[in-house]
């Protein structure tokens, strides 16, 4: 996980901690100590956040993420993370990159930390679907 990244966690976190409604829209908890999901880059965020919740999407906990990858039909290049409006995000383990599997169809979305940090804790966070802008994760990545 870059530095960026992880200041970025760190603020957020202090910002959901100060916001009474937070447990409503968003939630990134402590990390896991030992998280064990095959996926090195992915060790190391949920070292940091063991999941987390940012309005509309979830990040899988470690403790979870094994029930997760029957969407993948047996692949072991790839990990399914979380969901975006319940539609399977995946990192593939070789390249780092996130996709999401809408239907039959895979999104690609880019590497894995530029993604979370513009996306999911940025600015950009609308752009991942219209109807955010009314998300209250929105009104907090936008501060």
């Amino acid at each position: 996980m870059n530095e960026t990244l992880l200041n970025r966690i760190v603020e957020l976190r202090a910002r959901l901690a100060a916001e009474p409604a937070a447990p409503l829209f968003g939630d990134i908890p402590a990390g896991s100590v030992n998280p064990q999901t095959g996926s090195p880059l992915w060790d190391d965020f949920l070292r940091v956040a063991d999941g987390a919740r940012f309005g509309s999407v979830d990040l899988f906990s470690s403790s979870e993420i094994s029930g997760k990858q029957f969407y993948l039909q047996g692949r072991t290049d790839a990990l399914v993370i979380g969901q975006i409006l319940y539609l399977p995000l995946i990192l593939d383990k070789n390249t780092g990159c996130l996709a999401l599997m809408r239907d039959d169809t895979i999104v690609d979305l880019g590497p894995c930390d530029p993604f979370i940090e513009t996306f999911l804790l940025g600015p950009r966070y609308v752009e991942i679907e219209e109807s955010f802008v009314d998300d209250d994760w929105c009104t907090i990545v936008s501060r």
